[in-house]
């Protein structure tokens, strides 16, 4: 568990010592937090495009925004708030029943809050916040459920791991050092907290000219690569810079749907597969991952 207080240099700074959860959600297989530490790295475009992978994978997917204050899935889902429709509900058990959009559960802040008005609230709250976003949801069976993160490692990271058993983290970075620094600290984190690294995402890995094809790192080098073999974590892939994923998030069609023959697209797939096995080698994984997409299939009543 985390540390009851950290030294550093002549200064100890007190840390909460917490307990971690043991109880899942009601109807959800697996969790996954798609984490960095670094802010701008992409974590909401790679949850995004990676829960659409991993629903056209067969696995019944759902998404928590649990960036509560600057949540970003709506738009990238093309959540209309003017369409009731689109708007979640509460059922008759008092449970939060999300939109489904695109054949995926999606609960969001987004949704729920004034676009124009920042959530200024303090760890209680946000505690509270995140308690409800997924203890309170209806996620009626679902094979994975995919945690997009805030930048840093503090209050919702906690809590995450406080509400719900995570079965791993998908580390998001892009390529340049000052980026990868911060990610490593991320990595600490879910590891102090006993939650597996599945591996790491190396997002923005490069432009290349779509006119003479010349290939620009704008990020730099190998830092990624140096960060995954000294924290021994699996680089999942590397998803490249491409006008295509900004037009599908800013659009609300993810890329992976949008343009499902791009480069961007092409590489989520494959780390949609990826994740998709290291599930099912987990304890939740395997024939439960296949039941219970199975029995949603039969009931068709979350068509995809």
């Amino acid at each position: 568990g985390i540390p009851g207080s950290l030294c550093c240099g002549r200064f100890t700074f007190s840390a909460m010592s917490i307990e971690l959860a043991t109880n899942g959600l009601s109807g959800v297989k697996s969790i996954l937090a798609v984490v960095s530490a670094k802010g701008g790295v992409g974590k909401s475009s790679v949850t995004a495009n990676l829960a659409c992978a991993l629903r056209d994978a067969g696995l019944a997917t759902g998404v928590c925004d649990l960036d509560v204050s600057c949540p970003s899935l709506d738009t990238m889902f093309g959540i209309d708030p003017e369409d009731p429709g689109n708007m979640p509900y509460l059922t008759e058990d008092s449970l939060i029943e999300p939109p489904l959009v695109r054949g995926l559960k999606v609960s969001t802040m987004g949704t729920m809050a004034p676009q124009d008005k920042a959530l200024a609230w303090r760890g209680p709250v946000m505690h509270s916040a995140v308690q409800q976003l997924l203890q309170s949801t209806n996620w009626a069976d679902l094979d994975v459920l995919l945690c997009d993160m805030p930048p840093g490692t503090g209050d919702v990271n906690l809590s995450l791991a406080q509400t719900a058993p995570v079965t791993g983290a998908v580390v998001v970075t892009t390529p340049q050092r000052v980026a990868v620094a911060d990610v490593a600290r991320g990595i600490d984190l879910y590891r102090e907290l006993g939650i597996p690294i599945l591996g790491m995402v190396k997002n923005m890995d490069g432009l290349t000219c779509k006119v003479c094809g010349t290939h620009h790192d704008v990020f730099g080098g190998n830092d990624v690569e140096a960060l995954a073999a000294a924290a021994d974590v699996e680089l999942l892939g590397s998803v490249p810079i491409a006008p295509e994923v900004r037009f599908g998030g800013d659009a609300g069609k993810p890329v992976v749907e949008a343009e499902p023959a791009s480069a961007p697209a092409t590489a989520f797939r494959a780390i949609a597969e990826k994740v998709k096995g290291l599930l099912a080698a987990t304890s939740v994984g395997g024939d439960a991952l296949e039941t219970c997409t199975e029995k949603r299939l039969k009931s068709k009543a979350h068509p995809f």
